[in-house]
């Protein structure tokens, strides 16, 4: 018996085959060859199942989306300087917390804020409010896509809103909006603030200069400014500036001047915003800040009294909802997401889906496939690093289309809508879960907006060359015109999931010499096979 299972053996090592023959197909016959199996389909299933477990095939892919596009934010012992050009302020230079960056080897534009740490009572809860706001993810409420720190001063990196403020955008369009675009604005603040006061966190600031649009002459905008926002009460003198600030308290609700902070105390401002809006002025002012301040607390409100020529013209509805918004009692105010309901709103802009050029992007999120975990990554990094302004600005709109209660999430219902509306496409439920949980990285059974933003382009849209080019050079820190696998795993360092054994798979794809860098077109063509 032996000298048969011998002669086996060396049949196998003699066995010539086509030298173009797979060589995983060469070493699979031989086997058989070895062991004469009695079941060559099964021996075949777990031959193959341990080869692919041997070169990391069930490590690398997977079936859903699993990368954070959080573990990205942070740069660890790195320094804003050596990644951006930071130059002049934005907008407004004494209001302005913002300077224009330019990243060195992308070109793409961020804001960038510098707050002094000098200026900061206690630095372990300011840390704290980095964690809350990092984890921010709505299409009304800016980003940070990067956080840097050194021994003096943190650095914000965020979107670099060009659309100006909502004071400057309402005195360019003649002082006052109509109802229509007000109600388009509002509604936006409002889902932001639905979103905000839901996770129990109060922006305690809003005001038209913390009201920023993507884009000049567009309808689309975001909050920003979260320096003041939390949960713990505030002197009131820190959210205007107390005597002699730059903003004064005329967007402050009657109850924070007794130190009281709610989640209405935002909705207030909104009220303010909305009178502003329609009427070009702000409805609680005096010669002196406490003088300002008693009107607030008064709450005289004239909306359209005799006098009130512009007041007698709005609808009752609109009128209704100023009240609302600014009754001095804040049990009997409306919440956000009730004003949020109120049926002023059938004015505002209904974002119809059909007619909208949106088919390109449900097809991208029907057809995503997970891929490896190196894929997941470097899409985790094309999205936050290389999507231009213009491109996220876009993306935020389709996803406010398709988010048809404005609760910044995608559930299985907007996703059938949309598909049926756009494509004529009527999936049944287990199409439509199978779709939301390939998606769904956090698991909640719905598709956030980073989740969205990661699968909303195709391979063709996202992997062009000026892209390419440009993560390279990223990649590519001490500029040797090669990409290593430690240079890899340095941009990584914070996505848990990649190490460099698979890294160093991805590389041996291209480059059969088991080098541990690459040129910049193995490099493309590795990027471009992780995401065949």
């Amino acid at each position: 018996m032996s000298n048969v299972k011998e002669m086996r053996i060396f049949s196998a090592e003699q066995i010539i085959v086509q030298d173009d023959f797979p060589k995983i197909l060469k070493d699979f016959t031989k086997e058989i060859i070895r062991k004469n199996p009695d079941d060559i389909t099964k021996f075949g299933r777990e031959y193959f199942e341990q080869v692919l477990k041997e070169r990391g095939y069930f490590d690398d892919h997977l079936e859903k989306l699993q990368v954070d596009a959080k573990e990205f934010i942070f740069r660890v012992n790195e320094k804003v300087h050596d990644h951006y050009y930071i130059t002049g302020m934005i907008g407004n230079p004494y209001d302005s917390k913002a300077r224009l960056g330019v990243h060195q080897k992308s070109g793409i534009e961020r804001a960038i804020k510098v707050v002094d740490k000098s200026n900061i009572d206690n630095l372990d809860e300011y840390k704290r409010k980095i964690e809350l706001v990092k984890n921010l993810d709505h299409p009304n409420i800016a980003k940070y896509l990067e956080y840097f720190e050194d021994d003096t001063s943190f650095y914000f990196v965020s979107e670099y809103l060009q659309g100006g403020d909502l004071w400057d955008a309402v005195m360019n369009f003649g002082g006052h909006y109509t109802e229509e675009v007000a109600a388009t604005v509002i509604k936006q603040i409002l889902q932001s603030l639905v979103y905000l006061h839901k996770r129990g966190i109060v922006h305690r600031n809003i005001r038209t200069g913390n009201i920023l649009f993507t884009e000049t002459g567009k309808l689309h905008l975001k909050v920003i400014d979260f320096d003041v926002a939390g949960t713990k009460t505030l002197e009131a003198s820190n959210v205007y500036g107390g005597k002699g600030g730059i903003h004064g308290p005329y967007y402050c609700a009657p109850e924070i001047f007794k130190n009281e902070y709610l989640d209405k105390s935002d909705v207030w401002s909104v009220g303010i915003v909305l009178y502003f809006l329609l009427f070009g002025d702000l409805p609680f002012q005096g010669a002196t800040f406490e003088d300002a301040i008693r009107n607030i607390q008064r709450g005289l409100l004239d909306i359209d009294g005799p006098k009130n020529i512009i007041g007698q013209k709005l609808s009752i509805e609109v009128r209704d909802l100023l009240r609302k918004l600014l009754h001095t009692d804040h049990h009997t105010r409306f919440s956000a997401e009730e004003a949020l309901h109120h049926n002023w709103f059938s004015k505002a802009q209904k974002g119809e889906l059909k007619g909208k050029d949106l088919g390109n992007t449900l097809d991208n999120i029907r057809q995503f496939t997970a891929g490896g975990k190196l894929k997941q990554a470097l899409l985790g990094f094309f999205t936050t690093k290389l999507m231009s302004q213009a491109e996220i600005n876009k993306l935020a709109q389709e996803f406010q289309l398709f988010d048809s209660q404005g609760e910044g999430y995608l559930s299985y219902e907007d996703l059938r809508e949309a598909l049926f509306a756009v494509k004529g496409v009527d999936l049944n439920e287990k199409e439509l879960k199978e779709i939301i949980k390939k998606i769904d990285a956090d698991e909640n059974g719905k598709i956030n907006y980073a989740e969205f933003l990661m699968v909303a382009m195709n391979k063709e849209q996202l992997l062009t060359s000026d892209r390419l080019e440009a993560a390279f050079k990223m990649f590519d820190k001490n500029g040797d015109n090669e990409v290593s696998v430690e240079e890899i795993k340095e941009m990584f360092q914070n996505v848990k999931s990649v190490d460099e054994k698979m890294i160093l798979r991805a590389m041996n794809e291209v480059d059969r010499r088991n080098r541990t860098s690459l040129k910049f077109h193995e490099f493309k063509l590795m990027i471009e096979k992780l995401f065949e």
